[in-house]
């Protein structure tokens, strides 16, 4: 069920927000995002790109 309402808040984002704003997906660790994101991506896209940012360092 949360991944059918993010694809539709995704897919809201996407009609009403897109041209302007990029999506941010929160949320704690290991429940989906980056799967929501990516399956969005290719449901909705030609081509995409994923970023992962890391609050607490580990960033390369």
């Amino acid at each position: 069920m949360f991944k059918r309402k993010a694809l539709e808040a995704l897919k809201d984002w996407k009609e009403n927000y897109a041209p302007k704003y990029a999506a941010l997906l929160e949320g704690a660790r290991r429940v989906g995002k980056s799967t929501i994101a990516d399956k969005f991506a290719k449901q909705n896209y030609r081509s995409s790109l994923l970023s992962r940012n890391y609050k607490f360092g580990h960033c390369f």
